[in-house]
């Protein structure tokens, strides 16, 4: 288990979520442009802490399978995202990774690097064998960004908006372990 997380990059902290985060969060949450391609949103102030409180539980596990995270601007120290890994205990060497900024952070590049960043630190600190990432196909962003950091097509896969009724496949991408 690693934790506390905390990822330094050039321009990015990722780190633990904390109930500090609680407001930024929230806007990031209930946004609807931000949250389009998620299966979850616009959150409400309840459903947002919620999502807070699950991470730091989630952090506490001796067998953690999820690790949702905070993203920082270092220059600004303000949450701008949230990013992570989820895996299964079932199947322990592979893991889903996610990412999500506010509007303000849009364009940057902050999505390449976060995810650069988790891809090295599953295979380099979590020894997972793969790491995948799933997104709607209308979300090209997302798609290239993944593109972007050595991703690689692998097919369809789930739908992240199946719960809003959205019958369209997602769009999966993985990259494998560099050392196996």
């Amino acid at each position: 288990m690693v934790y506390p997380v905390e990822i330094r990059t050039d321009n990015l902290l990722i780190r633990e979520l904390t109930l500090d985060d609680h407001a930024r969060f929230l806007q990031l949450s209930s946004d609807s442009d931000v949250v389009r391609y998620l299966a979850f949103g616009p959150t409400s102030d309840a459903e947002a802490q919620g999502m807070i409180n699950f991470a730091i539980r989630s952090a506490d596990l001796q067998a953690r399978t999820e690790y949702v995270l905070a993203i920082d601007s270092r220059s600004t120290g303000y949450l701008i995202g949230s990013c992570g890994l989820a895996t299964a205990l079932d199947a322990p060497v592979s893991a889903e990774v996610f990412f999500v900024f506010r509007k303000d952070a849009w364009g940057n590049g902050y999505g390449s690097e976060a995810l650069r960043s988790l891809i090295d630190f599953s295979f380099d600190h979590l020894n997972f064998r793969r790491v995948y990432g799933q997104a709607h196909p209308d979300n090209t962003y997302s798609i290239a960004t993944m593109k972007r950091v050595g991703m690689l097509y692998e097919g369809v896969g789930e739908n992240p908006l199946a719960d809003a009724g959205d019958t369209q496949n997602g769009v999966r991408y993985s990259v494998l372990n560099r050392d196996n």
